[in-house]
């Protein structure tokens, strides 16, 4: 079933004109067919309390219903990273993807991060786990609405919220489907090894340089696996980094942001994961859409991983969208570096994409639907 122009605000214009974000500019102005609600709901073992927007069309329902999970960082509702020290790229990504599928006739929840925006809670002391668990807190929260079709509820994650997205379905059977956007599917450590090279080359790094940088970073990522504890990996890291810095290979804020990170909960936990365990177990459908210039999951290395650890299943669509980044932006090179410099905030050809797939997917259980009770 192809998706119609009504599952996207067109944008009149291109990028470089008067607005500097076009499709979020249109989307304020445009009259919107999906109320939008202020909701809250608990993760009672954490202790935290999650804000977010429920946004879904007009009419009764129920509706089949979307979590969107953001990528990595501090991130708001939005998708907008918070923090002095955050790199943003300027972008309400997750705006546009809600109103686009809004408009598809599908309900979305997306919600601020523990400790991000009016969520309570953390984010600095949050791990893996527990941005699985403020997930798994969502899809309970949703099982309380009756405008929510209880047979059709998904998950869209987008680079790490795909990355963890496999791990919550593997938890929660009473998902129905799964989309995963920029979504790397190796073990974090081979992903990181992978990136680095990717943007390094995009950045227009020699290669030279490019393998110099591996061996240190698999050093670096070696002593962290090794490590006991994030403690012992600081203690380790702090040492290894002081030779570096003195002959100019990072400064001393370099070494502090990645050695806080490499340890901290999150960074800790997460370069032991492997999302390929939980992908072999999926058994519902799933869209795995990435750019071709994505330099964050390189679609080379990164697609036929995910092939291969989905390859039981019967309901897979892998696309790889010419000439967009990481971001799913029309982009010149993928590098980092372009994405608060490029207008558009997503492709036409992903909303198309993502909104085709679920418009034929969220289908698919509608005549067994029942409310909530």
């Amino acid at each position: 079933m192809a998706v119609t122009l009504a599952c996207f605000v067109p944008v009149q214009g291109s990028a470089g004109e008067a607005s500097p974000r076009p499709q979020e500019a249109a989307i304020a102005k445009a009259s919107k067919p999906y109320p939008t609600e202020e909701v809250r709901f608990s993760n009672a073992a954490a202790g935290v309390t999650l804000a977010g927007s429920f946004s879904a069309p007009e009419g009764k329902g129920p509706f089949p219903t979307v979590i969107l999970l953001a990528g990595s960082g501090p991130n708001d509702r939005d998708e907008v990273a918070q923090g002095p020290q955050e790199r943003d790229t300027g972008h309400k990504k997750f705006l546009v993807l809600a109103d686009a599928v809004n408009r598809c006739g599908i309900a979305v929840l997306r919600y601020d991060k523990r400790g991000v925006g009016r969520s309570t809670g953390d984010f600095a002391s949050a791990s893996l786990s527990d941005l699985a668990s403020d997930a798994q807190a969502a899809i309970r929260y949703l099982a309380t609405r009756k405008d929510v079709d209880q047979n059709r509820i998904g998950l869209i994650g987008d680079s790490e919220g795909g990355y963890i997205a496999p791990m919550i379905v593997t938890r929660e059977p009473s998902l129905s489907f799964m989309v995963l956007l920029s979504t790397a599917a190796l073990p974090f450590d081979q992903v990181n090894i992978i990136q680095k090279a990717a943007i390094s080359r995009a950045e227009g790094k020699g290669e030279a340089d490019i393998a110099s940088d591996e061996a240190l970073y698999r050093q670096i990522f070696s002593v962290v696996l090794a490590a006991n504890s994030p403690e012992d990996a600081r203690a380790t890291l702090t040492a290894m980094s002081k030779p570096l810095i003195a002959n100019g290979r990072f400064s001393q804020a370099e070494a502090d942001v990645g050695i806080a990170g490499l340890t901290s909960p999150l960074g800790f936990e997460m370069m032991r994961y492997d999302p390929q365990p939980y992908l072999s177990q999926i058994n519902i459908p799933v869209l795995v859409l990435n750019g071709s210039l994505d330099t964050q999951a390189p679609p080379k290395e990164n697609l036929p991983a995910m092939r291969s650890a989905l390859r039981a299943n019967q309901d897979v669509t892998i696309l790889e969208l010419p000439g967009l980044n990481h971001q799913l932006q029309s982009a010149r090179t993928g590098a980092p570096s372009e994405y608060a410099l490029i207008d558009q905030t997503l492709a036409p050809s992903a909303i198309k994409a993502i909104g085709d797939w679920l418009i034929v997917h969220t289908q698919k259980n509608k005549t067994a639907a029942k409310p909530a009770p």
